[in-house]
């Protein structure tokens, strides 16, 4: 009766053992669907298709999230969007992801943390092409953005200066935990070589400018052979619907979005990690294709 009360009670914890090995493993994918734009026969056709990648091969790069901006409706958004993607930095963390916070030019304020450190002590690679402080609009590549950012996109009116005064800290609502790092510059690329990284996330602002401009952003890590993706509901642009194409702010974000998956990187929504429904601005829904 004992041998078989022991049998027993082994089968159960080889069970029990199996399973958390297999919710360990799910714990460190990140799953997401994967949309691009591809062009077959003259015509566009949306796919998007189920995608994983290993959560210690991956990192998520936070761009620009200051705490205030010199546009005071970038500044609001950046506030309303900052609770979801500190939610989506915590799931993924959770899964092993590297968080990477990249406030350009405010990593001053965090030169004496560990986080800063971390980013600093990763030696320097060798890149495919040099990584530049700004990388422009690609003619070979991509066609012009289809919206017109030439007056920096402010939305307020009266419209900001552009003198106003700015706060370069990531916004506090955006967590900087033990095991991240904080930089702004190539830095982030280097750290993810070290750490074996091969997989980009990228959330922040502004989708027409440093989201694909910065050392650490889209066009330079597209690049450098990285595989990256955009969370096409965490992030915003510097667009002025009264310019050109004269559409609502939101629907100018969705354009630079479909330009991005076009010709850079595939997007996914927050809702494939977190759940739930996707973002939106308290001020007005998103009017593309994209759920």
């Amino acid at each position: 009766m004992r041998h078989c009360f022991t049998m027993s009670s082994l089968l159960l914890l080889l069970l029990l053992l199996a399973g958390m090995a297999c919710s360990l493993q799910a714990e460190e994918a990140v799953v997401f669907k994967a949309q691009s734009r591809l062009v077959v026969d003259g015509q566009e056709t949306l796919q998007r298709v189920k995608t994983s990648w290993v959560g210690k091969e991956t990192a998520l790069v936070i761009c620009d999230m200051w705490a205030k901006h010199w546009c005071d409706s970038a500044t609001r958004r950046v506030g309303e969007m900052a609770p979801r993607m500190n939610q989506l930095a915590e799931a993924l963390r959770e899964r092993g992801v590297l968080v990477i916070h990249c406030p350009s030019s405010g990593v001053k304020f965090y030169q004496d943390t560990p986080m800063r450190k971390l980013a600093q002590m990763a030696p320097a690679v060798k890149t495919t092409i040099p990584l530049q402080s700004w990388c422009a609009l690609d003619e070979k590549r991509e066609r012009p953005l289809p919206i017109d950012d030439s007056d920096e996109g402010c939305d307020c009116q009266p419209r900001c200066s552009t003198g106003s005064r700015m706060d370069l800290h990531q916004i506090a609502v955006i967590k900087i935990k033990e095991g991240d790092a904080v930089t702004d510059s190539a830095e982030a690329y280097y750290l993810m070589r070290q750490r074996g990284i091969k997989n980009v996330i990228i959330v922040g602002v502004h989708t027409n400018m440093c989201v694909l401009g910065r050392p650490f952003s889209i066009r330079q890590m597209v690049y450098q052979g990285q595989n990256v993706a955009l969370v096409r509901d965490m992030t915003d642009t510097m667009y002025n619907p009264r310019s050109r194409p004269f559409v609502p702010h939101t629907q100018g974000t969705d354009l630079v979005i479909e330009h991005i998956e076009r010709h850079w990187c595939p997007t996914f929504s927050s809702k494939d990690i977190l759940g739930g429904r996707t973002f939106h601005f308290s001020d007005q829904k998103r009017a593309s294709s994209s759920p």
